[in-house]
């Protein structure tokens, strides 16, 4: 049984760790910035994400998942992977040590800039894109320790879990949920529909077997809501599991369009619900989108932007096409909503449903 522990402070200490300030707090726990200190004078930031106690004693799991993100976590290193450094008990508190990133999430950004009435650039987007697609390649190609590549499934990205980092790098965090031949809890982490049914893809929501191709829905879904500055599925249950899996999205993609036909495009390609037509890899994905954040002149940059968020301000952007090699014309006309929308027999519904 979890005994009572001792709460968490600002200028309180926890084990090695002296805790700066609470950073934010989600449904399994709280996020606090921390500092260790070593010999020499040696101090370094991390970020602790601390479990509920009300969690821990109601839901085990919720531990084997911590295990399991900071395993995976480990095996990762790359610019736009939020690196993981531990898994520690310290004081009945069950916490997960990891990299500190100083800047925002992608989700309060875009409720900054919608608040101002101001949207993104679309080659904001498509760079933020490409940084994304980078890391889900990294992570879908990187091999574990005994040789066997992972084929590491996110199945939990969304503008929260993107974070803006120093010098413009866009970085992925929390895979705490991920599936993977690494993971050491498989029924409590490989087996469940887990995630934020908003950025699900069809299939997740099925509970079919998911590949990389998953992730790229989801990053649709997200580059749709940086894009537009609003969510892409709206619905609540029943109906929001409707609307992924057969809505009509022509006037969603329409709006696209008139934004950026080239991102539309784009977009359209990873939001295909059959996965025989989706965008079939990041790599795919991230060449697509970084021709396009090329061709798009931005002013000011990811970099700018973040040093502007560092000094509490918000973005003016000025726009101007760039002297390099053109785009194809886009095809006039909004690109048409994925085809397993609500075109089409019942018959042929109910087959993409069972995957025939």
């Amino acid at each position: 049984m979890v005994g009572e522990v001792q709460p968490i402070e600002p200028g309180g200490q926890l084990g090695q760790y002296s805790i700066v300030r609470e950073l934010g707090e989600g449904a399994c726990a709280k996020v606090y910035t921390a500092r260790v200190d070593g010999p020499m004078g040696f101090q370094k930031d991390v970020a602790l994400k601390v479990v509920h106690q009300h969690l821990v004693r109601a839901q085990p799991d919720i531990v084997h998942s911590l295990v399991n993100e900071a395993r995976i976590g480990g095996l990762l290193s790359h610019p736009n992977v939020v690196q993981i450094h531990r898994f520690e008990e310290i004081g009945g508190q069950h916490v997960l040590v990891m990299e500190y990133v100083e800047g925002p999430t992608f989700s309060s950004l875009v409720r900054a800039l919608t608040h101002r009435e101001t949207q993104l650039p679309p080659g904001i987007v498509a760079e933020v894109g490409a940084q994304v697609c980078r890391a889900l390649q990294y992570a879908i190609e990187r091999v574990g320790p005994d040789g066997e590549q992972l084929n590491l499934v996110h199945r939990d990205i969304k503008p929260d879990n993107l974070i803006l980092a120093p010098g413009g790098l866009v970085k992925v965090l929390d895979f705490g949920i991920a599936r993977s031949t690494a993971n050491l809890f498989l029924t409590t982490t490989l087996n469940l529909t887990r995630g934020t049914p908003c950025y699900m893809s069809p299939e997740q929501l099925r509970g079919e077997k998911l590949d990389g191709r998953s992730d790229l829905f989801a990053l649709g879904c997200v580059l749709y809501e940086l894009l537009l500055g609003e969510v892409l599925f709206q619905e609540a249950g029943f109906k929001l599991v409707q609307m992924v899996l057969e809505g009509d999205l022509s006037e969603h993609f329409g709006k696209m369009h008139d934004r950026s036909p080239a991102l539309a495009q784009v977009i359209a390609g990873l939001l295909e619900r059959p996965l025989k037509r989706r965008i079939p890899n990041a790599l795919q994905a991230e060449k697509a989108l970084a021709e396009i954040a090329r061709n798009d002149y931005i002013s000011p940059d990811l970099a700018e932007v973040s040093r502007l968020c560092a000094a509490k301000q918000l973005p003016v952007w000025e726009t101007a096409p760039r002297v390099t090699q053109p785009l194809p014309e886009p095809t006039p006309g909004p690109p048409p909503a994925p085809p397993s929308g609500k075109a089409g027999s019942w018959f042929d519904r109910l087959k993409i449903w069972l995957g025939i």
